[in-house]
Order: C-alpha cells, then structure tokens, then sequence
C-alpha cells in the first residue's frame, strides 16, 4: 500500500505491513496495525488526513493493481479507526487478486 501526503514533499510512501508468520489467508499475511499510527502522527503534525491505497500484486498472473484509496478519519476512536483501515486494506487487496 501507498500513502502521499504534502508533508512528504509530494512523495509516497511505500509500506509493507504483512507480519512473515502470519497468514490472513491463502492469499495474503495478516497485517501489523503499527503503520495505521503514521496517519494519527501526520494530523497531529501538519493537520493533514492521510491516505492509504491498496496494491495487490499477483505474480501468477504478472499483475499489479492499485485499489481506492481509504482515508483515516482523526475525529473517530483511534483504535476502532485503525482496525477499521486494517480489515479494509486486507479485504480490497484479496478481492484484487
């Protein structure tokens, strides 16, 4: 998944939030929640709301698909929030594949 933001100086930010030992299914691993607190560090910051953008990759089919961006919404719980974000990310990137 991506995230852009101007306080990146119009670049984005690559992560990779699968945990090696953990699969969420047979398609993917399951995610570390941990990259969710980059968007509650960039609103506290620089007043900016983040956006994460799943990237599904399938090497069988030599494909890579850029999915909708899902935005984090620093008015809610923080931990329902990144829960939420997690459970979303992970269902558009299987669904992708």
């Amino acid at each position: 998944m991506t995230l852009t933001q101007p306080c990146l100086n119009g670049r984005n930010l690559l992560i990779f939030p699968e945990i090696a030992d953990r699969e969420l299914n047979d398609l993917i691993g399951k995610f570390d929640t941990g990259f969710v607190n980059i968007a509650k560090e960039m609103f506290s910051e620089h007043k900016t709301q983040v956006r994460f953008y799943p990237i599904a990759v399938n090497r069988d089919r030599r494909m890579i698909r850029l999915g909708d961006s899902i935005g984090f919404d620093p008015k809610k719980n923080f931990h329902e929030e990144k829960q939420r974000i997690v459970r979303e990310l992970e269902e558009r990137i299987c669904e992708m594949i």
